[in-house]
């Protein structure tokens, strides 16, 4: 569903080259003052606070009274995003009071070693910075790209944000540019595949109701997940209007997809309409 709607620009794709290059070269610099040992912390922060999160995450925010009864599927996430973001910055916070920067060093070899060290241990995050941004751009801009599609089919105009996701990564798939990022691109053909099957049956005006009738889900018609997806207003308003960002992204779907005893009644069972 990606044909015909969009535009890749040369322009857009420079844009893009600046913005991957400021990256990488704010990353360097600040390595080389950051220094060899702080640098060297940064994946040790990110291992530990993603532990914290994957082991002490739900006992934590249970304390806090927070979990996935009473908040959204989306707002308990973003909470254990929250947390891991704060202990990576605990951990770098007394890292920066155990360990020199660069201009703490008194002499000129052991300033040398560490700003080199730093930077390009800079470098490095700096391309993996862009690499992760490449990903982003390549997924959420299929998205878009069958958004503006669908949208543009039906006689409606995109949202700036969604047109600006798809020229996005409309641009970066130009050329060499474009033969690398997808050389990169680490998540699977069977992903994007996905996107579009799925935008394809949300073309359908009468999607919703398809999927809550088909036989599939019938077992699961008494779960209090699907019934909420059942009588969501913003999902059926969003499937209306074509808008598949609000489609994958709404709450009450997320949470039922999450549900573990619907993912184990869903396993090996596929709706009737997602070969069409």
């Amino acid at each position: 569903m990606t044909d015909g709607s969009l535009e890749a620009s040369q322009q857009w794709q420079g844009g893009l080259l600046i913005v991957f290059a400021v990256c990488v070269v704010y990353s360097t610099i600040r390595g080389s003052f950051r220094g060899l040992l702080l640098q060297l912390l940064i994946p040790l922060a990110v291992a530990v606070s993603g532990l914290i999160v994957y082991f002490l995450a739900d006992p934590s925010l249970r304390m806090l009274g927070m979990s996935s009864t009473t908040i959204s599927p989306g707002g308990f996430m973003l909470a254990r995003v929250l947390l891991g973001i704060l202990c990576f910055y605990l951990i770098m916070l007394v890292g920066g009071f155990l360990f020199r920067r660069t201009r703490d060093y008194d002499l000129i070899v052991s300033r040398l070693i560490s700003g080199a060290g730093g930077a390009l241990l800079g470098f490095f995050y700096g391309l993996v910075s862009v690499w992760f941004l490449m990903i982003l751009i390549h997924v959420s801009g299929r998205v878009a790209e069958d958004e503006v599609t669908l949208q543009t089919s039906r006689g409606l105009s995109p949202a700036p944000l969604i047109s600006m996701l798809a020229r996005a990564k409309a641009s970066l798939d130009l050329g060499w540019l474009g033969g690398v990022s997808r050389l990169l691109d680490p998540v699977p053909g069977s992903v994007y595949d996905a996107i579009d099957r799925w935008s394809s049956i949300l073309s359908q005006p009468d999607a919703a109701k398809q999927l809550l009738a088909d036989p599939v889900f019938k077992p699961l018609s008494n779960d209090p997940t699907f019934q909420a997806l059942a009588n969501d207003p913003e999902l059926s308003s969003s499937i209306e209007k074509a808008d598949l960002l609000g489609v994958v992204t709404n709450p009450k779907l997320v949470q039922f997809f999450t549900n573990g005893e619907v993912r184990q009644e869903l396993v090996g069972k596929q709706w009737k309409g997602a070969g069409r």
